[in-house]
């Protein structure tokens, strides 16, 4: 007698079991912006949490098109009002960088408790195109729930 077996599926209920863990304790937001030519000053707004919570904030910023003469990538600065005392607070993610000849790139990360109904923002400063917004540098930024 031969026993004859079907291949083993996930059950229905792991898979959206996994599902959920992995929405629940992990990236909530991203922001993914190409072809900037200028620093962007109003305020974006990243994420706004419901309660009070840690947040991980992922940022890199990065040229595309260098101006042939000189350029400066500009740096982000996050901004948010802390869980725990309450003050408006503000860091820079990632630092201004010069380039003349190769692609660069800015990357940095911060760990925050921000509190709840308050949104968490970002600008950008620091941009510099020797000639007028020849310079292109590209956004990419990661909201995590911890």
């Amino acid at each position: 007698m031969s026993l004859i077996t079907r291949p083993s599926f996930k059950h229905w209920k792991q898979v959206a079991a996994d599902y959920i863990s992995r929405w629940g304790s992990g990236l909530i937001a991203v922001f993914d912006q190409q072809n900037n030519n200028a620093a962007i000053s109003n305020a974006v707004t990243l994420d706004t949490p419901m309660v009070s919570s840690l947040r991980r904030i992922i940022a890199c910023l990065k040229t595309t098109t260098l101006d042939a003469v000189s350029c400066t990538l500009p740096k982000l600065t996050l901004s948010w009002t802390d869980a725990d005392s309450g003050a408006s607070l503000s860091q820079d993610i990632t630092a201004t960088v010069a380039a003349t000849s190769s692609q660069v790139q800015s990357n940095g990360q911060i760990l925050i408790k921000a509190q709840a109904g308050i949104a968490i923002t970002f600008v950008t400063s620091g941009y510099v195109s020797h000639t007028a917004n020849q310079m292109i540098y590209g956004i990419n930024v990661a909201v995590e729930a911890l």
